[in-house]
């Protein structure tokens, strides 16, 4: 089998083992499709709730991202004041004819914040949310031009990583910021449970007792409201459920030709 396998490879038999990558990743946006069309008809079902009267399990809320306590960071490249935030470092490799960015650093950074829609604030913990909000800032150095700014230039080797070559020369990178600011609109779809950061009777509200964290269910944040949400998972669905359904049945019938089959 593994000889089999080699004359594949020596021969026209990329076509089939590039068929049978199109296959798996077809079935898996095939599967993928139907989860994000259950979360999107969760969206679709769930009410917006007021914070001032949360009710514990499954919620949806709207409003302004808020410091907790005062707590906030600055994020990594660009020292903007923030509430959670996600970083790549990325690195320009060549291999042979191929070349493509590469991550070779990656994190989040992460607090509490509260959510004010106006009738309250609640707690929010993002830990474990599916974050969906776009890039904040990118900053590009290259061989002779490094654009860096000093926090960048810090923060990066606090991370043990080098933005230059052995010999002094700039690497060729690309790092990128994606964050929660204070003041900015979030929608957000998780659980309401009981708030650890508060003891027990001593909450002066409903909501100061209550923190909305990831549940059995679904959890997700975005910086978009309701209808763009729901909009952005209508083509997620598209994409997944006819997308998929379209590789996997165009690699099949590169697979039974290949085989003779057809």
């Amino acid at each position: 089998a593994f000889s089999y396998i080699i004359w594949l490879m020596g021969s026209d038999g990329r076509i089939l083992v590039y068929s049978l990558v199109g296959l798996v990743v077809g079935i898996y946006l095939f599967i993928s499709g139907f989860k994000w069309f259950r979360q999107k008809r969760t969206i679709e079902n769930m009410p917006t709730s007021k914070v001032r009267s949360l009710a514990m399990g499954l919620v949806e809320v709207y409003g302004k991202a808020m410091p907790y306590r005062g707590k906030m960071f600055k994020s990594p490249f660009s020292s903007e004041k923030c509430l959670w935030c996600r970083w790549t470092v990325e690195e320009y490799r060549s291999n042979g004819k191929h070349s493509s960015w590469v991550t070779v650093r990656n994190g989040v950074m992460s607090n509490y914040f509260l959510l004010d829609d106006g009738t309250g604030e609640v707690v929010v913990d993002p830990d474990g949310a599916k974050i969906d909000i776009p890039m904040d800032n990118e900053f590009k150095s290259r061989t002779f031009n490094r654009n860096l700014t000093k926090s960048a230039i810090t923060f990066l080797a606090s991370q043990n990583y080098s933005h230059t070559t052995l010999f002094g020369l700039g690497k060729d990178i690309r790092l990128r910021e994606y964050f929660i600011a204070p003041d900015d609109k979030l929608y957000v779809i998780g659980t309401a449970g009981d708030n650890p950061l508060v003891e027990e009777a001593t909450a002066q509200k409903n909501e100061a007792d209550i923190m909305i964290q990831r549940g059995k269910d679904f959890y997700f944040i975005s910086d978009t409201n309701e209808r763009e949400v729901v909009a952005k998972f209508n083509l997620k669905v598209f994409g997944g459920l006819v997308g998929g359904s379209t590789l996997i049945l165009g690699s099949l019938a590169v697979i039974f030709w290949f085989l003779g089959m057809l």
